[in-house]
C-alpha cells in the first residue's frame, strides 16, 4: 500500500526512525519519508528492520527525548 501522497497532510510532531542496515525499508526510503512530512525529525540507528528490538535502549532513548521535547510544561 503506497500512502506517500498523504504525507504532506501530516501536521503533528513526527519522529521517523530507520535502521542503517534495514533491507526491507532501506535508509533512503525512511529519509525520503521524513523529508515529506512537515518538520519531521529523522533518526537513523545502527540496526536492521527492527531497531526497537535490535537496539532497544537507543531506540527508547530517541523516542523519550522526542516526546519530552514536545511535552507541555506542568
Amino acid at each position: 500500500m503506497d500512502l506517500r501522497d498523504g504525507l504532506a497532510d501530516i501536521n503533528v510532531p513526527t519522529l521517523v526512525i530507520g535502521g542503517k542496515h534495514d533491507r526491507m525499508t532501506p535508509p533512503i526510503q525512511t529519509r525520503r519519508l521524513a523529508t515529506h512530512i512537515r518538520d519531521a525529525c529523522y533518526v537513523e540507528l545502527n540496526a536492521g528492520h527492527l531497531p526497537n528490538r535490535e537496539v532497544a535502549q537507543r531506540f527508547n532513548a530517541e523516542v523519550t527525548e522526542f516526546l519530552l521535547a514536545r511535552a507541555s510544561p506542568p
